[in-house]
């Protein structure tokens, strides 16, 4: 499964409004960035379409990065229904995003049923 490229504030607006999102800010230049974003590639097949995935490059939206206060790259935001819920700064393995992800699958399926 291949990631959503964000393009714009209102596409990003609109992407993390419904369901799981994570969201993978980056710069082309940053070497942390790209190694974070083959990692991301392999979490969006591992979920196999539980949750969606997106990456949005800051060199191009700085206004989002001013908006949700993103100091420092690569940063991945966790939302549910539009509600951040989960912040990794820095390079993150890909077992550390995907248990964080199936966590929060689960606790949404346990509260649908509730």
């Amino acid at each position: 499964m291949k990631t959503m490229d964000i393009a714009s504030f209102e596409h990003h607006n609109k992407t993390i409004r419904q369901g799981i999102t994570l969201i993978d800010y980056y710069v082309s230049w940053c070497s942390p960035c790209r190694v974070q974003a083959t990692i991301i590639e392999r979490v969006a097949d591992d979920l196999k379409g539980k949750a969606l995935i997106g990456r949005m490059n800051l060199d191009r939206h700085r206004r989002t990065a001013e908006t949700l206060r993103i100091q420092s790259v690569p940063t991945l935001v966790v939302f549910i229904d539009g509600r951040e819920v989960r912040r990794f700064i820095g390079l993150q393995p890909r077992e550390t995003l995907t248990a964080c992800l199936r966590a929060v699958i689960r606790s949404r399926n346990k509260a649908a049923t509730v």
